[in-house]
């Protein structure tokens, strides 16, 4: 077997574990529930992904006579889904309906099309589009860094980088093809790699924060300021019976824009982040009663819980551990501070 044979088949091999990942990390993106719209964009971009690869190794290992159009809407969609998946995350109106992405993808194959049809050489045109398109989402989120918290601006810099320098290196090499197909086979081999290393690296970053697809960092906008310092000088949380529909007449906010501002900024829904005011009071009663004199249950109670399971649940959610047990640390925490 010579060596390019080699190379053909690791290269092969290597397309098919992009397409696992891509498809693998498309489901699990598509899946979070918190991701909005901003993850269907991300989810649907390496879903594409995925099938681009797909179609790729198909010819390569069959060798198959696929018209180059059938890759062209895969390719021509990673740009602008990226694009605005990025404004969905950045701007606090951005409006990334069906429509327009559709509209956007659409324009882009057809270009593809019609400069294909007037010359038989490879243009890359659909690489341009996408680094257009990456170029304008990279320059918005260098903007609008403000509104970001310091791992979405840093996770969506590498991810745009990351996209724009994959396309940008394989423009040079599609157009050596043409007179060296040799190197071109051989320069496939890493530049997959480099591709795995980019997704994997991706991957990790939004299952360890998937937040990062979030709209807004939390607190950011008018409305989550407002009801968080409503919160935080009212306390009304203390009453057992307080609820979206008081929360809305208090705060002269409707009872949707509350829920949708908590769930967006906050990625929580209303008792979540109800409990989360209480849960922060009963650590500050425990805090203050350093000789233990007051029983847990007089602490539920006084933190606006009215059941000991929702207290210890929502207690846990924060804390990963239980009111007592967390009582019994502090406590212990503040005897050994006396004795030394």
């Amino acid at each position: 077997m010579s060596l390019l044979q080699e190379v053909y088949i690791y290269k092969n091999g290597l397309e098919i574990s992009l397409t696992i990942l891509a498809v693998l990390q498309s489901i699990y993106i598509l899946r979070k529930p918190s991701t909005k719209n901003t993850g269907l964009l991300h989810g649907l971009t390496f879903a594409l992904l995925s099938l681009n690869f797909f179609l790729l190794t198909l010819t390569n290992i069959f060798h198959l006579a696929i018209d180059d159009l059938i890759f062209a809407l895969p390719l021509a969609s990673y740009g602008p889904l990226s694009y605005f998946m990025t404004r969905t995350i950045i701007e606090p109106d951005a409006k990334a309906n069906g429509i327009t992405i559709a509209t956007t993808i659409a324009s882009g194959f057809f270009f593809f099309y019609i400069v294909n049809s007037i010359t038989t050489q490879f243009t890359g045109v659909e690489y341009y589009w996408n680094i257009l398109f990456i170029g304008l989402a990279a320059v918005q989120t260098h903007q609008r860094s403000h509104r970001l918290d310091p791992y979405q601006k840093a996770w969506l810099m590498q991810y745009l980088i990351g996209f724009g320098f994959i396309f940008s290196i394989y423009l040079p090499v599609f157009y050596a093809n043409h007179f060296y197909p040799d190197i071109f086979l051989s320069f496939k081999v890493p530049f997959t790699i480099l591709f795995i290393l980019f997704l994997v690296n991706n991957f990790r970053h939004v299952v360890q924060r998937p937040q990062l697809l979030s709209r807004l960092a939390a607190g950011t906008t008018p409305v989550a300021k407002a009801i968080t310092q409503f919160m935080n000088e009212h306390q009304p949380f203390l009453k057992f019976d307080f609820d979206l529909k008081s929360m809305a007449q208090q705060t002269g906010y409707s009872e949707r824009q509350l829920s949708e501002t908590i769930n967006r900024s906050f990625h929580q829904n209303f008792n979540q982040f109800v409990n989360g005011f209480r849960v922060q009071t009963a650590v500050q009663l425990m805090t203050a009663d350093v000789k233990g004199e007051k029983l847990i249950k007089e602490i539920m109670y006084a933190s606006g819980f009215n059941h000991k399971v929702s207290f210890n649940n929502a207690f846990r959610r924060v804390h990963h551990t239980t009111p007592t047990a967390y009582r019994k640390a502090l406590l212990n925490l503040d005897l050994h501070a006396v004795e030394t």
